[in-house]
């Protein structure tokens, strides 16, 4: 293709210096060096590299040097704007993952291997075979573990405006598979989390088996609730989430955990309490 030098004026620029095709027999070959004269008034200096026809075009430029003076416009300062704190969503905030922004919609962030899925997880022997709703096209958020690590996975909501008094957060989730890491769930103030509520192990029969509801405390200084995924040591380690919901106020009985049938010896729910749910044993308080 070709390679041009140029000279500007502001925005306006005028081509000092240009070579066409080949200019070397080999990638061997010495670099050529080239002198370019620029008049005065000049503010910039440009090289333009426009491509040829296959992938055997490729332009390269290396060392420059000027020598002389080139009159830079006077800068000022950038004006800068007021900072405001991220606009927080009001509660109750929900997302069941079929709309809305980013990969994942409903605005979350996610690291490692959070990704969106509608009906079953590509691997067979783990996963749901269908979103919390139980159709082909409801969507939800997983760690899909094909190929994958143990390196926690971080999936985070956006910034919530959360009352002084507090709130609870629910949600569905899906532990089907012989390789099942843990999953936990946390509230935020800004970079600084705290478990709430978490899970280790196969907590599912198979893929068709009904999601799991949890719920836990959301405390009024809480900016952002967190998913944490850990996966197993095989493909057999899909985690999965739906139906989220973060409320105002008090969690009503019909809302405690069921993270496993009873609660044991555990006895009434503590509010802003820990549960940690083992694959032989099931419900822990800690």
């Amino acid at each position: 293709g070709t390679l041009s030098a140029q000279s500007c004026v502001g925005t306006t620029c005028t081509t000092r210096w240009t070579r066409t095709r080949q200019q070397h027999t080999s990638n061997g070959a010495a670099w050529s060096r080239a002198v370019v004269t620029y008049p005065a008034g000049t503010t910039g200096l440009r090289l333009v590299a426009i491509g040829g026809t296959s992938f055997t075009g490729d332009i390269s430029v290396d060392t420059l040097q000027v020598v002389g003076p080139i009159t830079r416009a006077p800068t000022r300062s950038p004006t800068r704007s007021p900072t405001s704190a991220p606009t927080a969503a009001t509660l109750p905030w929900n997302c069941n993952f079929n709309s809305g922004s980013g990969p994942l919609r409903c605005g979350w962030t996610s690291t490692n291997r959070w990704q969106l899925r509608t009906g079953g997880t590509p691997s067979f022997g783990t996963g749901p075979n269908l979103g919390q709703a139980g159709t082909t096209s409801d969507a939800y958020g997983y760690i899909e573990m094909t190929g994958g690590n143990r390196n926690p996975s971080f999936l985070t909501s956006i910034r919530l405006n959360v009352p002084a008094s507090g709130g609870f957060a629910t949600f569905y989730y899906h532990m089907y598979g012989a390789t099942i890491g843990t999953l936990s769930a946390q509230t935020c103030v800004g970079t600084t989390c705290t478990t709430r509520w978490t899970a280790s192990g196969q907590q599912h029969t198979s893929n068709s088996a009904a999601w799991s509801q949890a719920q836990f405390v959301v405390p009024g200084t809480t900016t952002n609730i967190r998913f944490v995924a850990i996966g197993g040591t095989s493909f057999t380690g899909d985690i999965a989430i739906d139906t989220v919901s973060v409320q105002a106020g008090t969690a009503p009985p019909s809302a405690a955990p069921t993270a496993s049938p009873t609660l044991g010896s555990c006895g009434a729910v503590a509010p802003g309490a820990i549960f940690h749910v083992t694959q032989a044993s099931g419900q822990t308080c800690v």
